[in-house]
């Protein structure tokens, strides 16, 4: 079972999604093997916008609530990995090149 909860707050740039989850599997363990060959996205004790902003990073996180019961919450910055850095890593994929070419030494961005 999965509910989500809008997050909204005084963020400048990207995404901060929240949802509640029912499930027997500790949802850590599950996402550290469904990811584990993921270049970008990182399973973290917490996240926050500040960690992922200018960067095409997706970071991951879970709280247990209660047995069974777990808050996930995901960041994103919404300019890097939304369209554009999912063109830039299709493209590299597509052309045969490593898949964070390009996308792993972006700079400070602004806003």
């Amino acid at each position: 079972q999965l509910n989500f909860v809008p997050t909204s707050g005084p963020f400048t740039r990207g995404i901060f999604a929240t949802a509640f989850v029912r499930t027997k599997t500790m949802p850590t363990k599950c996402s550290t093997e469904i990811y584990k060959d993921s270049s970008f996205v990182r399973i973290m004790k917490e996240v926050s916008l500040a960690n992922v902003v200018g960067s095409n990073f997706c970071d991951i996180a879970y709280t247990m609530v209660e047995e069974n019961n777990f808050i996930a919450q995901g960041a994103i910055d919404n300019l890097v990995k939304g369209a554009a850095g999912c063109a830039v890593q299709n493209m590299n994929l597509m052309c045969g090149w490593d898949e964070t070419t390009g996308l792993d030494i972006l700079s400070p961005v602004y806003p």
